[in-house]
């Protein structure tokens, strides 16, 4: 019996199977053209045609088409989207390039009927990696090998930033494309790609980020039914990392200076199907320290869950939810000088003693806790992108819930004890005005300096602004090591450390 079943299930899939080994590798993002007619349900007016051009990929990052009378302009009209027009012969213009590199048909209109442009252009959609598989933002030059015409400058698209590709729409045939700068006869940093008309090639290109050169190119994704299921794309790295962390653990006047070991764990998880883009990124940092005569210290310990969901409504503006997590793993603790027994008590948030006690060192907060979550939603903005620049800003209204179960902080001014005073901290709700800014500049191939600043102003009468500004440098110094400065900042409610500065060595390795 279990032979049989065996046989049987082994019989089921092979359709499945032929399917996945016939899929198209060329085969487009959008609806076959007829299908996305159809969707458009236009209205032709009586007496009255239509022109229709299909899009193989999200339309808005697709080059427009025009339709000629003769030689006057009768519109221009996204792909996609029809043309009305009145029965007779148009000339159809459209493709990347100059205007006398694009591909032009000619059509004729009916009355009450939609004329198709045959596609019969390729489409080219570049990617640029690093050797680790994350995107990378560089600019290239594409050349057609036949009379060694430039079709001009295009610059990959970072997904973690909430970019799009670019679609070239280009008449089919060998291209070569160049590193920026490099000359069509260059022998070094090129690939070249065959389009076939009808077909939608993606392409990328794996790039060395210390010293620029092309280090492999082809077409790795594969297309159809597949690709469906490739709108997911997975990120998973483990870095180790050598830190010398100065940050005060109670208040700005204590700083801590430490020698540690590190780790951080990083997956990303990023969704993008047309209009719609969801990227989820979680952060585990731990660190830890042993001085001579004391036991482990947990120096660095931060676990967070981004989630953020961008709806495009117009090129560079769109509509943003988004819910965030943040936590840590262990028990925090404050160290009184080291071998010192101190007294110290505890109150809670009114001021009344809990606990009145001897130790080295006091519990600030027990494992998972000071807990936050935030959830918002509003208004997305790309203020600047550009090769060296970019500049997103996000503005909505948000809600922020902290939940401090057994979470203390020494308090300093308080005159009551003569011993070291650590305070209960409240849970806090707040929802209000929302703010989420983050830039990125690039000031050389190597070295990167990203910022982000999230605000909340709450209603009137629930407390203070709440913020955390986070500014990273990073020095890549070879494909595997780079040097990472992270500072942040946080108001003085926070539960979380207020003021602290990270310099980081970390070596990156691949997981997935």
């Amino acid at each position: 019996m279990l032979r049989f079943l065996f046989c049987w299930m082994a019989l089921a899939l092979l359709p499945w199977g032929a399917l996945a080994q016939e899929a198209d590798p060329y085969a487009w993002d959008r609806p076959s053209p007829g299908e996305q007619r159809d969707a458009e349900a236009m209205i032709i007016p009586w007496g009255q045609g239509s022109i229709f051009a299909p899009a193989m990929t999200n339309p808005e990052y697709e080059p427009l088409y025009s339709v000629y009378a003769g030689d006057s302009l009768l519109a221009v009209q996204t792909m996609g989207r029809s043309i009305l027009a009145r029965p007779g012969r148009y000339k159809v213009c459209l493709g990347s390039g100059a205007m006398d590199q694009r591909i032009e048909q000619t059509v004729e209109v009916h009355r009450g009927h939609a004329t198709m442009v045959t596609p019969a252009w390729g489409g080219l959609v570049v990617s640029i990696l690093d050797e680790t598989r994350n995107s990378v933002k560089e600019s290239y030059e594409i050349f057609r090998m036949s009379d060694a015409k430039s079709f001009g400058v295009g610059t990959s698209y970072e997904e973690e930033m909430g970019e799009h590709p670019i679609t070239w729409i280009l008449p089919p045939g060998l291209y070569k494309i160049v590193g920026l700068g490099e000359s069509f006869n260059t022998y070094v940093n090129f690939a070249t790609v065959d389009l076939r008309p009808g077909g939608l090639t993606r392409f990328t290109i794996v790039q060395n980020t210390v010293t620029g050169d092309f280090v492999g190119a082809g077409v790795v994704e594969l297309g159809g039914a597949v690709r469906k299921i490739e709108d997911w794309q997975a990120y998973t790295a483990f870095h180790g990392s050598f830190i010398m962390n100065r940050s005060q653990q109670t208040t700005e006047d204590d700083p801590q200076t430490d020698l540690t070991f590190s780790s951080q764990m990083e997956a990303r998880l990023r969704y993008e199907r047309e209009r719609h883009s969801v990227l989820s990124r979680t952060l585990i940092d731990e660190g830890f320290s042993k001085q001579e005569g004391l036991d482990f210290r947990t120096v660095l310990d931060r676990v967070s869950l981004k989630n953020v969901y961008v709806f495009d409504v117009i090129p560079h503006i769109g509509l943003y939810g988004r819910f965030i997590v943040e936590s840590r793993l262990f028990r925090a603790h404050h160290y009184f000088e080291e071998g010192d027994t101190t007294s110290y008590v505890k109150i809670d948030e009114d001021g009344q003693l809990i606990k009145r006690s001897r130790g080295e060192s006091v519990e600030l907060s027990p494992n998972f806790f000071p807990l936050s979550l935030q959830e918002g939603v509003g208004v997305n903005l790309i203020l600047l992108r550009s090769l060296r620049a970019s500049l997103y800003v996000l503005s909505g209204y948000g809600f922020r819930q902290t939940y401090t179960f057994d979470v203390f902080k020494e308090i300093k001014d308080d005159t009551t004890y003569a011993v070291p005073v650590f305070q209960e901290v409240p849970s806090t709700t707040l929802r209000g005005f929302e703010s989420w800014i983050m830039g990125e500049l690039r000031i050389s191939r190597n070295l990167l300096i990203n910022a982000e600043l999230d605000m909340l102003f709450p209603s009137r009468g629930q407390g203070d602004p709440v913020y955390e500004l986070e500014a990273i440098f990073s020095l890549r110094l070879t494909k595997e090591i780079s040097l990472h400065y992270t500072m942040r900042w946080r108001d003085a409610n926070s539960p979380y450390v207020q003021r602290e500065s990270i310099m980081q060595l970390r070596y990156t390795y691949l997981l997935f």
